[in-house]
């Protein structure tokens, strides 16, 4: 065999990165964090352009189609950020049930764009040699991380970014670094947003075109970037949280936000519970040599004893 698989590429483990992401009627956007492996702190967006807001008033598109290419644009930005793939582990949350189900099974019954979204992500997945996706369901109330990227666009106007340099700042203001680290941002390239919007306008792309990709696009940011991970972050933010109040209070909802508790833990249990379910069941060590249940014949028919 030429391109064996390895076991790492077929069980899922604990993370060695963490996405969350999040599509809305204005954009999608998400961040990435440090699991096993220390990456930099990340925030990304796109705005849809006007005929992806068109379809999706008329019908033709759904949120679940929106938050589908979302997880694939997030994908997309951790390749290009040109971290190590190779057997690496990746969980990405997000608050949307059918792509969390549609991303787990890698298969989707929806007769719109999600098919073929989820073929690009499972091919560039195969490609970079990468284990399992271990995608978990978080709490919209929970993903306010991802939540304003893509609301960024003038849905609520404390989060109005008019340029990714405005993002970068706006989440080193609302979510503060330890070290007072910055944040960075990943712009995605036209030529590849550009793939995603043709999938969700149902024209399909030939496979080979997501085997050979232009470049994904660039990261940007001030310098002393962070590597913190997501149980870090949520636990020096709750230390810091009286001093940050009069920020978070121009921001609907994110002072309530953090005083949910740790639930960046209960993220973490989630994700854990994921893995244990997907990995194979014991079984003895010498298990072709255990005797087979007996069995005894009633009628000519074989049964397996009680």
């Amino acid at each position: 065999m030429k391109s064996p698989t390895h076991v790492k590429e077929l069980v899922p483990d604990t993370a060695d990165y963490v996405g969350l992401h999040d599509s809305s009627g204005e954009g999608a956007g998400g961040v990435w964090l440090s699991g096993r492996e220390r990456i930099t702190a990340t925030v990304w967006r796109v705005r849809w352009p006007p005929e992806i807001v068109r379809l999706l008033q008329i019908g033709e598109l759904t949120n679940n189609d929106l938050e589908m290419a979302g997880g694939l644009l997030e994908w997309l930005v951790l390749e290009g950020m040109k971290v190590p793939l190779k057997h690496k582990h990746i969980a990405i949350l997000g608050d949307n049930s059918s792509t969390v189900s549609w991303i787990d099974k890698m298969a989707s019954k929806s007769e719109g764009p999600a098919g073929g979204l989820l073929c690009a992500l499972a091919l560039r997945q195969r490609m970079e040699r990468a284990s399992p996706l271990t995608p978990e369901h978080v709490a919209g109330d929970h993903n306010r991380l991802a939540d304003i990227p893509s609301r960024s666009f003038g849905y609520e106007p404390a989060w109005l970014c008019e340029s990714d340099d405005d993002l970068v700042a706006l989440f080193n203001d609302f979510f503060p670094l330890p070290e007072q680290a910055s944040w960075t941002s990943f712009q995605l390239s036209n030529a590849v947003v550009t793939r995603v919007i043709s999938v969700l306008q149902t024209r399909g792309l030939e496979m080979g075109e997501w085997q050979r990709l232009p470049p994904i696009g660039t990261s940007t940011g001030g310098t002393g970037s962070s590597s913190v991970n997501l149980q870090e972050l949520t636990h020096f933010w709750e230390k810091k949280q009286h001093r940050i109040s009069e920020k978070l209070e121009r921001s609907r909802g994110l002072q309530e936000w953090l005083g949910k508790g740790n639930w960046a833990e209960e993220s973490r249990c989630k994700l854990q519970a994921a893995v244990q379910r997907s990995l194979p069941l014991r079984r003895p060590s010498l298990w072709t040599e255990a005797p087979l249940p007996c069995t005894t014949k009633q009628d000519n028919t074989t049964y397996l004893s009680p």
